[in-house]
This record gives structure tokens, C-alpha cells and sequence, in this order.
């Protein structure tokens, strides 16, 4: 096997590893927006903005708690400290202001409202040319059809990237990892036999 096929399945690897990570978030400007998308429509309507997006503390459990805020379809943010505490001053689109606050740190989590109850993220990507500039994937599992929900944010932090303020448990690697792992690490020595 190639050197360069080697390097590119390990970077994979790092790569995939990236996508799921934790949905503790942090800002990084003192203003973070939002804009949320439903799901697509088949009409000629195409993208809809639907949601009611909650902003959870980083420390409760979104599916079974109260949001400190919400607001639909999409909202800019400001933090500001208060002692030891967070105000959210939240400008929502087409709705009034409100401020609010987070108990303790500026990091929070997010959840979908669907069917009147409170869903948690499912998984977030970004690109290297735009780091602070995320989608966030919301899905109701309940829902046959019409379960997700997109939302964009900006100035948002990497939630790897909250270690030193934030700790983080571990999360373990599902079976087929270890066994994909492990195929691929016998594939490497499959072709280092066959050079020699």
C-alpha cells in the first residue's frame, strides 16, 4: 500500500473524528447569530424557516429541562459578563428583545422544539476556511418525515476547543471503530510483509 493512501486514511480517520464532537458551546465575538432552516420541502417553496431554536445552560440535559431563551427561526445573541454570570441579550427576527441569563460561564447548548418537546443536538460540521461559522443538525427521531432541523450560527467556538474552561468526559469508541480500526491497521501490515 502507498504511503500517500496511508497518510490519507489516517487523516480520514482525524477528520471523521472532528464531526461528532460535543455540543457545548461558547462564543467568540460578543454577538452570535443564528438563522434556522426547516426541513426541505418538495413543493415549490424549497427551504423553510420554521424553527424554535432553545439556548440551553452547558450543564443540564436539554431533552428533559427548560431553555434559558428561545426564539424562531433565526436571532442575534450579544453576551455580556454580569459578575459571575452571562447576560443574553436576545434580537430575535421579527420579535421583540429580551435578556436573560446564564448561571456561572458564557457556554451553552441548544434544542429544537418539535411536537412540544425539547430535542438536543444531533451533530454539527464546519470547514477549515470559515471556523466560526457552523451548521448544527437537529433530528427527531419520534417524526417519520419532516424531522430535522438546520441551523447556522457564526462566531460560535469549536467545541473541542473548550477543554481548559469546560470538563469534557469521554466518550467511547462504538464497536465498529475498534473493528474498522483494527482491519485497517492489518492492511497496513498485509503491505509492509509484502515489501519486505
Amino acid at each position: 500500500m502507498p504511503l500517500n493512501l496511508k497518510i490519507g486514511i489516517i487523516l480520514g480517520l482525524l477528520t471523521a473524528s472532528h464531526v461528532a464532537s460535543a455540543n457545548v458551546w461558547s462564543p467568540t465575538a460578543s454577538d452570535v447569530n443564528f438563522l434556522a432552516y426547516g426541513p426541505f420541502s418538495s413543493a415549490f417553496s424549497g427551504w423553510t424557516q420554521t424553527g424554535t431554536i432553545g439556548i440551553f445552560e452547558d450543564n443540564v440535559n436539554v431533552a428533559t429541562s427548560t431553555p434559558v431563551a428561545k426564539f424562531s427561526n433565526g436571532a442575534t445573541v450579544t453576551f455580556t459578563p454580569n459578575g459571575s454570570n452571562w447576560d443574553i441579550k436576545l434580537a430575535s427576527m421579527g420579535a421583540d428583545t429580551l435578556t436573560e441569563t446564564l448561571a456561572a460561564s458564557n457556554q451553552f447548548q441548544l434544542g429544537w422544539l418539535s411536537n412540544g418537546k425539547w430535542i438536543p443536538e444531533a451533530g454539527n460540521n464546519s470547514n477549515p476556511w470559515t471556523p466560526n461559522f457552523w451548521q448544527l443538525t437537529f433530528i427527531d427521531g419520534s417524526l417519520a418525515s419532516n424531522n430535522t432541523e438546520t441551523l447556522y450560527a457564526t462566531n460560535i467556538k469549536l467545541p473541542s476547543q473548550l477543554v481548559d474552561s469546560f470538563p469534557l468526559t469521554t466518550v467511547p469508541l462504538p464497536a465498529a471503530a475498534w473493528s474498522f480500526m483494527l482491519g485497517i491497521m492489518g492492511l497496513l501490515a498485509i503491505g509492509k510483509r509484502r515489501q519486505q
